[in-house]
């Protein structure tokens, strides 16, 4: 097989001031290389995550400083164009997906260079769209429920936001582990919600409040940030667990507080992880998961596409395909 050629510059997306997808424009760069334990992957599609349009917006400044010079995105999908030195798990040519950290160079590019731990086979039953829409996704949902929630099976866990793009992952990879889901969403999603695993559904619109003193959940994951904290530490297991997925800085204060309190409240902020990602791969492979894609545009229209995901009640993920445009 002849080597994937490599081109001499890419394209970026990427934005100098904050304030949104008006403030990102196109940029050519020189092509990165590989450094040592590193890939070099040809972008095939990446996929659109709130922390995304978050991020440009300026909602972090104290990590991400006040004059941003960043290019968007943390999942990716695409081909190995080229390893550095020490790579041995992966070759010019296989194709791998992964997800890389939010604060880190971005994956709205042409080309991309991660380390080689980061960079997980893709299953051959999978194409480059599903394998974009899952790793910030299923690696939110797999440490909300397992690392930080520590659920057992028979553990009766609701998942709020249930239609979104950690809550079809979270419904799945909770029936993997033998739990049982309550599933919160809109009334269009109910049918979704039941297909993917949950054992209940609520919908939300319909007065949805949880019951106080009832004690019925080992795990509440918030995935949409539009729980009362004090509600659903009364609808808890005396050792159940409460997991936001909003990292605001109320929110860190509030988790922070009710830890001293002796409550088990976790703000979750996802971390990239390879071998977990290799985990989901082989769910994935086993038809135990599957990804739920809503929509599939060009990366040149990556500035609706945040809209969409700014105005929220997305089913699934909004991806984007990084071989047109450009």
């Amino acid at each position: 097989m002849a080597e994937p050629e490599i081109p001499e510059e890419i394209w970026t997306i990427r934005y100098r001031r904050y304030g949104g997808p008006d403030q990102c424009g196109l940029e050519y760069v020189k092509t990165p290389r590989p450094g040592r334990g590193e890939v070099l992957v040809a972008t095939e599609a990446v996929s659109v995550n709130p922390v995304d349009w978050r991020l440009a917006r300026g909602e972090f400044r104290v990590a991400t400083g006040l004059r941003p010079n960043r290019v968007p995105g943390c999942d990716f999908a695409g081909t190995v164009l080229a390893c550095g030195e020490g790579v041995k798990r992966v070759k010019a040519g296989d194709r791998v997906f992964g997800m890389i950290s939010a604060l880190s160079s971005g994956t709205y590019a042409q080309c991309i260079t991660v380390p080689e731990s980061l960079a997980i086979p893709i299953p051959d039953d999978l194409d480059m769209y599903g394998a974009a829409s899952l790793p910030l996704t299923s690696l939110t949902a797999f440490q909300s429920l397992f690392v930080h929630g520590r659920i057992a099976p028979g553990a009766h866990v609701l998942v709020n936001g249930a239609a979104g793009g950690v809550g079809v992952c979270a419904v799945q990879l909770a029936r993997i582990g033998r739990a049982r889901v309550t599933a919160v969403a809109g009334p269009k999603n109910r049918e979704l919600c039941l297909e993917l695993g949950a054992s209940n559904y609520i919908d939300y619109t319909e007065s949805f409040a949880l019951k106080r003193g009832v004690h019925e959940y080992d795990l509440i994951l918030d995935a949409v940030d539009t729980l009362n904290p004090s509600e659903a530490f009364d609808a808890l297991t005396p050792s159940g667990a409460l997991i936001s997925l909003n990292p605001r800085p109320s929110r860190l204060f509030s988790s922070l507080l009710n830890r001293t309190k002796r409550r088990r409240h976790h703000v979750e902020i996802v971390r990239p992880d390879g071998p977990q990602l290799a985990r989901i791969a082989e769910h994935v492979s086993g038809g135990r998961i599957r990804p739920v894609i809503a929509d599939v545009l060009p990366i040149t229209e990556f500035a609706e596409a945040w809209r969409r995901s700014m105005n929220g009640h997305v089913a699934g993920k909004l991806v984007l395909d990084a071989t047109t445009g450009f």
